[in-house]
């Protein structure tokens, strides 16, 4: 009898929370959104070069298309299709002269997120996890550098990439919206030294 009851009460208190959480935070289902901010990279993107040296890629915009799967929703997994742009400068070791180049970052990640603070009647919630994926970054030419009016020909090679990540989410009542910050924390590996990445970033998710 006793086991009864409290099935019943988990019973309700499962369906109490589905009632009162939006669409966008149900038990079961697809999210599309965006989100943008910035990207900071640390590290030599041509450190295997004699040719070219010293490469302070600094900070650069980022922007980002996100596909979701909510669960229960303790667990939520995403694939983000990201792209960061800058303009950078990199050293010509034999004359010592300044080069420019374009660094463009395109991303795809896959990211799995874990509920740390989620109360069923709550629009808030709090949550970590983690992430990799490929990212298509700027090399340089494997069969020689070329400068040509002071502009780096660079080639683009993806490179995988790991990261821890953690945010906030508010999830209004009753609408099929749901607004978060995240920030992530990791690095680009097999392209000279390995890239710290720091990322910030603020968006919308749409229920569908």
């Amino acid at each position: 009898m006793l086991a009864t009851r409290a099935f019943a009460l988990a019973l309700f208190a499962a369906a109490l929370s589905v009632a009162f959480a939006s669409p966008a935070h149900a038990l079961l289902g697809l999210e599309l959104g965006a989100h943008g901010g910035s990207m900071s990279f640390s590290g030599d993107l041509f450190s295997g070069s004699d040719a070219i040296e010293g490469d302070p890629l600094g900070t650069g915009a980022f922007g980002s298309v996100r596909i979701g799967v909510t669960t229960l929703p303790i667990v939520d997994a995403a694939i983000d299709l990201g792209i960061t742009q800058r303009s950078a400068t990199a050293v010509e070791a034999a004359s010592e002269t300044t080069v420019d180049y374009d660094f463009t970052d395109l991303s795809l990640e896959a990211s799995l997120r874990v509920a740390v603070f989620d109360p069923p009647l709550s629009p808030l919630s709090v949550y970590f996890g983690v992430g990799g994926g490929l990212h298509w970054i700027p090399t340089l030419p494997a069969t020689g550098i070329e400068v040509a009016g002071g502009q780096l020909t660079t080639e683009t090679s993806p490179e995988p990439a790991a990261f821890l990540l953690g945010g906030a989410r508010f999830d209004p009542p009753a609408l099929p919206v749901a607004l978060f910050v995240e920030g992530s924390l990791g690095g680009v590996f097999g392209a000279g030294d390995a890239l710290r990445a720091t990322r910030v970033s603020g968006g919308l998710m749409f229920g569908l």
